[in-house]
C-alpha cells in the first residue's frame, strides 16, 4: 500500500514537468488537512506534500516556468524522503491514514491536470 502511494507520488512528480494550459481552479477540499499523524516526520512529509500541491497548482495557473522548475526540485527532494517516511509507518492505522491522505491529494491533482490539459 505504501509502495503504491510513493509510486503515485513519483509519477505525479514527473507528470508535473510537462507543459499544458492550467486555467481551471482546483477545489480547496483537495488539499484540506484530513488527518494528524503521531510521528512528526510523517506529519511534516504530508504537510510538505500538501504545500507542494498547492504551490504547483498556483504556479501552473500563473504559467510560471521558473516556479515550476523550482517546485520540481522540491518534489524530487520530497520523493527522496519517501523511503524514510515509509519505514516509520509501522502502525497499520497510521499507514492507512497516510495512504488515504496522500492518495486523495494526488488523485485530485491528477484530475486537475487532466481537466487542464483538455482546455
Amino acid at each position: 500500500m505504501i509502495k503504491k502511494t510513493f509510486i503515485l507520488f513519483v509519477f505525479l512528480s514527473f507528470y508535473m514537468n510537462i507543459g499544458f494550459s492550467a486555467d481551471t481552479h482546483i477545489p480547496d477540499q483537495c488539499y484540506n488537512k484530513k488527518y494528524s499523524f503521531k510521528d512528526p516526520l510523517v506529519q511534516q512529509f504530508v504537510d510538505d506534500y500538501r504545500s507542494l500541491m498547492i504551490a504547483y497548482t498556483k504556479a501552473m495557473n500563473e504559467k510560471n516556468p521558473e516556479k515550476l522548475q523550482n517546485l520540481a526540485l522540491f518534489s524530487q527532494e520530497l520523493g527522496e524522503r519517501g523511503p524514510m517516511v515509509a519505514e516509520r509507518l509501522t502502525d497499520t492505522d497510521e499507514a492507512q491514514k497516510f495512504n488515504d491522505e496522500i492518495t486523495e491529494m494526488a488523485i485530485c491533482f491528477a484530475d486537475y491536470i487532466s481537466e487542464s490539459s483538455r482546455q
